[in-house]
C-alpha cells in the first residue's frame, strides 16, 4: 500500500472515532466532499487529490460522472461497501441509472460530511435511498425535513412513501395534514396516485375536513385513473376502498344522485335488496323510499366507525 493512501485510511478510521449525531451538529468533512467542489470534473484538482478519486458513477439516464473515494463510501456505508467489494475492472465506472444525479449527491454529501443539503424536489427520493442503503441517521434528517415543509401539492406524495416504507412518525404527519386539508388535498394529482393501501389508510380517518359526496366523487376519479393507468374495470380498482365511503352520511336526495352516477360505471356495488323492500334487485332509490335511507346503506360491508364524526352527519 502507498504512503498516501496509508495515511488517508487512518485518517478516515479516527475521524469515525469521534463523528457527532447528525441531529446535533454537522461533522467536519474527513475528505474535500465531491459536493463542495463540482463533481464532474477533475480539471481543477491537484494531482494527488485525483489520484484519490478512485470511483466513478454513472448517474441517472444522462450518466452524469460524479467521483469520490471508494475508502470512505465502504467505511460509511454498508451497502455501498457491498458494491465496491464486487469484482471489476480497474477503474470501471459504477452505473446507477434508477438514481437522479442530484439525489445521489445529497447522498454523497451526508456520507463525508453528516449533514445533507435538501430541498423540495429531492427529498422524497433521498429518503427512499436512505432506506435502501440503510442510512437511519440520513433518513431521520429526511422525516424532518417533509414534515417541516410539508404542502398540499406534496402530502400524498409524503403520505404515500411513508405507508410504503413503513414510515410511522411520518404517515401520522402526514394524515394528520391531509385531514386539515382534505378539500384541497383531493384536487392535487398526488391522491389520484395514491395506493390502495394508501387510499383505504385515508378513509378510515373519522377526521376529513370534506363533504362526503366530495370525497366520493374524488375516489371515483382515483378509480377511473387507477383503470386508466391498470387497464383493469374502475369497479375492480374501487372494490377495496369503497367500504371506507361513509353512504350513510348522505341525504336521499345525494344518494339518488349517487345512483345515477353509479350507472355508468358501476365503482359502488349494489346487492340485492331483497331485504330491504322484499323486491330482488331493487335499485337504490326503492330501498330509501321504502325503509328509509339510513337503512338502505347495505351495499357493501361496513366498518367500524363513528358515522357522526366527518363533515356531513345524518339528518
Amino acid at each position: 500500500m502507498c504512503s498516501h493512501c496509508h495515511v488517508l485510511n487512518l485518517f478516515i478510521f479516527f475521524s469515525m472515532l469521534w463523528l457527532p449525531d447528525p441531529l446535533q451538529a454537522p461533522c467536519p468533512p474527513t475528505l474535500q466532499s465531491p459536493i463542495l467542489r463540482p463533481a464532474e470534473s477533475r480539471s481543477h484538482w491537484s494531482g494527488e487529490e485525483q489520484a484519490s478519486l478512485d470511483v466513478t458513477f454513472l448517474v441517472g439516464r444522462e450518466q452524469k460522472e460524479i467521483f469520490a473515494h471508494r475508502c470512505l463510501l465502504s467505511s460509511r456505508c454498508q451497502a455501498l461497501h457491498a458494491m465496491l467489494s464486487q469484482p471489476q475492472e480497474i477503474q470501471a465506472p459504477l452505473i446507477l441509472s434508477h438514481m437522479q444525479p442530484e439525489v445521489f449527491l445529497a447522498v454523497i454529501e451526508y456520507l463525508y460530511t453528516n449533514n445533507v443539503t435538501l430541498n423540495n424536489n429531492i427529498a422524497l427520493e433521498v429518503l427512499t435511498s436512505s432506506i435502501e442503503y440503510g442510512l437511519d441517521d440520513l433518513r431521520k434528517l429526511c422525516v424532518e425535513f417533509i414534515k417541516d415543509t410539508l404542502s398540499v401539492e406534496q402530502a400524498c406524495e409524503a403520505f404515500q412513501a411513508a405507508v410504503a416504507y413503513g414510515q410511522v412518525d411520518l404517515k401520522m404527519h402526514c394524515l394528520a395534514f391531509i385531514e386539515s386539508c382534505t378539500q384541497d388535498v383531493v384536487l392535487t394529482r398526488g391522491f389520484l396516485e395514491l395506493s390502495e393501501l394508501a387510499m383505504q389508510t385515508i378513509l378510515r380517518s373519522d377526521c376529513l375536513a370534506i363533504d362526503e359526496v366530495k370525497l366520493i366523487r374524488a375516489v371515483r376519479e382515483w378509480a377511473h385513473v387507477g383503470s386508466a393507468v391498470l387497464d383493469r374495470t374502475v369497479h375492480d380498482v374501487a372494490a377495496a376502498v369503497v367500504p371506507g365511503l361513509r353512504l350513510d352520511l348522505l341525504s336521499p336526495s345525494e344518494l339518488t344522485m349517487l345512483e345515477e352516477e353509479n350507472k355508468k360505471d358501476q365503482m359502488i356495488p349494489v346487492r340485492e335488496a331483497t331485504h330491504l323492500s322484499g323486491k330482488p334487485g331493487s335499485s337504490l332509490e326503492d330501498a330509501c323510499t321504502t325503509e328509509g335511507v339510513w337503512n338502505a346503506i347495505l351495499l357493501v360491508p361496513a366498518p367500524a366507525w363513528n358515522a357522526v364524526t366527518r363533515t356531513s352527519t345524518p339528518p
